[in-house]
């Protein structure tokens, strides 16, 4: 009898899983499983191949999507949000629109694996990929071989059909809102410091139609709308936007462009921006010095600098010489939370052909 009653208890105990009901008053609500979503940012495809980059996807990348597709399983990341400057075009360059399209054809051959996993891909341009028409006309194709609304590719090849449980708003490629499970997010296209009448008339108008619902809110966009390159940020473009933000109830940005990863909150509103570093690790940059001696003071052993971010208190090393983060290969991974209506920002680097957190605990 004893031993009866002790399996009987065993078994209760190990119901009691992810899937346990809450209890809200008198109702009682299936609790929901946490989920993720994966953000890269200024992967920098080469424009074109050598003896030296046999392939246009950098071998780096090539190598963190292979980590990549075992992150996705156990972190149940359910999408991906592309940050922009996925292409390499400049100013005034003479390639073709179809060198452009072979460009995301190869991207989207290299996200095959991640795709066929179940990820929906949503980008945003970068100025790297909108400089000339080539570049504008490529970035509307590539966005209809990920995302493939129906409305404005009806002749897309995506082998995904439209996806009710991600209800998309997109009066264009450049710029959209998404709305999936507990979350409203808003995809803006800053490609450089300004904002379009008719794009800030939209962004009213979207984030105002969800302000009052208890979605978690998020926007993203390729430039900062507070630049740290630079001592003094385009206040007007920041201000602008972020008053936008924050009046549809969305109080974090999230952004590359920088190729360094940033994290802080600005002004008294304590508006959250997120700078995510390059994914494919090509080349970095550092903050200008007056923004990385705000949270870069102490020395470690080594005489490297300690730099702590202060919104999740993520610390990670820099060279004194020239202010670059040592790792220079990185990816945001957010972990959502339905059931308490909340999420969690972890910063992974890729150093030494592993992924390993952003936040060095031994410092």
């Amino acid at each position: 009898m004893i031993r009866l009653l002790l399996y009987l208890l065993l078994v209760s105990c190990t119901t009691l899983g992810k899937n346990t009901p809450q209890f809200t008053g008198n109702r009682k609500v299936a609790s929901q499983e946490k989920y993720g979503v994966l953000i890269l940012s200024d992967i920098h495809l080469y424009a074109s191949t050598n003896n030296k980059r046999p392939s246009i996807v950098p071998l780096k990348f090539q190598k963190l999507l292979e980590k990549l597709e075992i992150f996705v399983g156990e972190n149940n990341i359910k999408f991906l949000i592309l940050l922009g400057d996925c292409t390499s075009g400049n100013v005034g360059d003479q390639y073709s629109l179809r060198s452009v399209t072979v460009w995301w054809d190869r991207l989207k051959e290299s996200l095959q694996p991640l795709m066929q996993k179940g990820l929906r891909i949503f980008p945003v341009a970068g100025n790297h990929d909108y400089y000339t028409q080539n570049h504008r006309d490529g970035y509307r194709y590539a966005w209809c071989l990920f995302v493939s609304d129906p409305k404005l590719c009806p002749y897309s090849t995506n082998p995904y059909d439209y996806d009710s449980e991600f209800n998309l708003s997109a009066p264009k490629p450049e710029y959209y809102s998404l709305s999936y499970r507990n979350l409203d997010l808003f995809f803006l296209h800053a490609v450089d410091y300004s904002i379009s009448k008719e794009q800030e008339a939209w962004l009213q108008s979207a984030t105002q139609a969800s302000k009052q619902n208890q979605h978690t809110k998020l926007a993203f966009g390729h430039v900062a709308l507070y630049t740290r390159m630079i001592e003094k940020p385009f206040a007007a473009f920041g201000n602008k936007v972020s008053s936008l933000l924050r009046a549809g109830n969305i109080h974090h940005y999230m952004n590359g462009h920088e190729h360094y990863f940033w994290d802080e909150f600005i002004g008294e509103t304590k508006f959250r921006q997120t700078i995510v570093g390059t994914s494919s690790g090509t080349y970095n940059y550092a903050p200008h010095l007056r923004n990385y001696e705000r949270f870069c003071k102490k020395k470690n052993s080594d005489g490297l600098i300690i730099c702590e971010m202060e919104p999740e208190h993520t610390q990670f090393l820099t060279r004194p010489s020239d202010r670059k983060q040592i790792y220079k290969q990185m990816f945001v991974h957010l972990e959502i939370d339905p059931d308490h209506n909340s999420y969690k920002l972890n910063p992974y680097a890729f150093y030494d052909d592993e992924i390993v957190s952003f936040n060095d605990p031994v410092l």
